[in-house]
């Protein structure tokens, strides 16, 4: 099925996707999120997070809910 989005785009999308249910329902730490969806680094991980959703993954676990106006 097509996505209307670049392929990259999509990727990216369902990676953070699955980090915001890592986030969510379990306790592991922001690195071991970011080393099992595949970022070279929790920064990196931390930086692709807050420009797709506009807010930190510490700030999302604690409120546990994406801000209405997210990117995608």
């Amino acid at each position: 099925a097509q996505t209307g989005m670049a392929p990259h785009f999509y990727i990216m999308r369902q990676r953070l996707f699955q980090a915001c249910r890592l986030l969510k329902e379990t306790s592991l730490r922001q690195k071991e999120v970011a080393s099992q969806l595949g970022f070279v680094s929790a920064a990196e991980f931390a930086r692709a997070f807050r420009r797709h959703f506009r807010m930190t993954p510490s700030r999302f676990r604690e409120s546990g809910s994406l801000p209405q106006s997210g990117f995608f």
